[in-house]
């Protein structure tokens, strides 16, 4: 089944129906005007008379010349977001409705290169040539924030947001998009993004594992993994899980989840990978895949020849059990033909986190020097446009994303349901129940991102992908993170 675009049309039809039930005024014809009746009292011996007054109109006639409204310089707003499908939708529905509203604009949609797209971005922006809004998350906001690129929000959002406007907005979202040493809002939400577990029930059900549920800890979840594995002829040839190592947001939250941390919550700074309880919740991963082997990691399924998104990847049955993020229902929908389901994450020795990320829209703050206020002014239409009701619902019926709205965000499910009846029997309300559960946590980051994430990384890559060191080299990483940290800081501050 493949995904079509909505049309206009049958946007609203399905956005009235997800609405819930409304009461339609009944279309008679207006009843004709009764006459005004007045009592006149006269001092006069006369009977009391009767009188409908007759309002008389004067017709002056005046010659008119007609006006014309003084025409707005059309504004250019390069906007830099994911291709493909996504540009289909937003091109064919979010233009022409935001092209009624604001006819001076002009959006020019430019398909993000993802091949280092953060760093990529930041040379751009370095140069002055980077496009004026752009989609980010935790960690690329950073990386952008730290290196003073992007343009404060706040005296827009003061303006042009409403108390209403902001209390629909989700909470952690709307808070972690203002850097904390500067008090600027540097982005408004776009859509929500969280991590959750897929499972093949297919799978559970031949091997007779029990479904994950909300009781479930780490040991559960280890546990469940090797029972999982599959072998033929003494070679395995699916496993038990699969998880997205390459993502610093998730990497966040597993630590969390152990009492763990990347850094310190006071000046994020101070790197604290070689505590206990962040080298348990590394080394809990590592085992998975190199003592039990039960976790198939990426460069076993390069090998394999397995590559796509989440939800095609777990297409193919490689692993039974898929800790990834929200953002693919529609591979999901479309390629996944076993009966599958989801469920919250478990319970680690520090509680339940899971992935609650800003995905949001930016602003480059070399629009306001190459384009002039006028210029800004026209981005923040756009950006204030995707950020309302219209468009949030759009990215749920096209994307499948779940909306950053408060008064949409319940919708999701029965949006879903109503595209796909692949999605019946997948219990979508773990989606929307998260956000009341309390557990979505937004990922760390360093205060100079740039210039810690690539040592934490290549650290990582050696203990989880080639299997070539073990978590005690956490202890120098950590030292390397706390030099490079200063180091920025100092010239940031000279």
């Amino acid at each position: 089944m493949e995904k079509k675009i909505f049309s206009r049309r049958d946007f609203l039809r399905a956005a009235a129906l997800v609405a819930g039930s409304s009461v339609l005024a009944a279309c008679a014809a207006p009843a004709a005007p009764t006459p005004q009746v007045i009592e006149k009292e006269v001092t006069k011996e006369v009977q009391v008379q009767v009188q409908v007054p007759v309002e008389v109109t004067k017709v002056v006639e005046k010659e008119v010349t007609p006006t014309t409204p003084p025409q707005r310089e059309t504004k250019t707003v390069r906007f830099y977001e994911q291709g493909g499908h996504w540009q289909g939708w937003v091109e064919q529905l979010a233009f022409p409705m935001f092209y009624d509203r604001y006819p001076w604009i002009k959006i020019e949609f430019e398909p993000i290169d993802w091949d280092g797209f953060a760093d990529k971005t930041l040379t751009q922006m370095a140069a002055g040539t980077a496009p004026d809004v752009l989609h980010g998350w935790s960690e690329i906001f950073q990386k952008w924030v730290s290196k003073k690129q992007l343009l404060n929000l706040n005296p827009l959002v003061e303006s042009d947001f409403s108390p209403a406007d902001v209390a629909d907005q989700i909470t952690y979202q709307w808070n972690t998009t203002i850097d904390p040493w500067t008090k600027e809002r540097f982005a408004i939400p776009g859509y929500v993004d969280s991590q959750i577990l897929y499972f093949n029930k297919d799978a559970f059900d031949e091997k007779k594992v029990a479904y994950p549920t909300k009781g479930w800890t780490f040991t559960d979840y280890a546990e469940a993994s090797k029972k999982l594995n599959y072998y033929e002829n003494g070679k395995q040839t699916r496993w038990g899980g699969w998880y997205w190592y390459g993502s610093w947001t998730f990497n966040s939250n597993l630590l969390n989840a152990f009492g763990g941390h990347f850094r310190d919550a006071d000046t994020w700074m101070t790197c604290e990978l070689d505590k206990p309880e962040a080298k348990d919740a590394i080394e809990w991963v590592r085992a998975r895949i190199w003592d039990d082997k039960s976790w198939v990691n990426d460069q076993q399924t390069a090998a394999l020849g397995i590559s796509g998104d989440s939800g095609q990847m777990f297409a193919t049955g490689t692993f039974n059990i898929m800790q990834a993020d929200i953002e693919f229902w529609l591979s999901m929908a479309n390629d996944v033909k076993f009966k599958w389901d989801i469920m919250h994450l478990p319970t680690g020795p520090g509680g339940r986190h899971a992935l609650g990320d800003n995905d949001a829209w930016c602003m480059y703050k070399g629009t306001l020097t190459r384009g002039g206020q006028d210029t800004v002014d026209a981005c923040w239409q756009w950006m204030k446009f995707m950020n309302g009701p219209d468009f949030q619902k759009l990215i749920a019926f096209n994307e499948g994303d779940v909306p950053a709205r408060k008064s949409i965000n319940k919708q999701w499910p029965t949006i879903m349901r109503s595209q796909f009846p692949s999605l019946q029997d997948v219990t979508l309300e773990v989606i929307t129940e998260a956000f009341d559960m309390g557990h979505l946590t937004p990922s760390e980051q360093f205060r100079y991102q740039a210039d810690a994430q690539p040592i934490v990384e290549a650290a990582l890559q050696q203990i989880w992908q080639t299997g070539t060191a073990k978590v005690d080299i956490l202890d120098q990483v950590a030292k390397d993170v706390n030099k490079a940290e200063q180091d920025a800081f100092n010239k940031d501050k000279a």
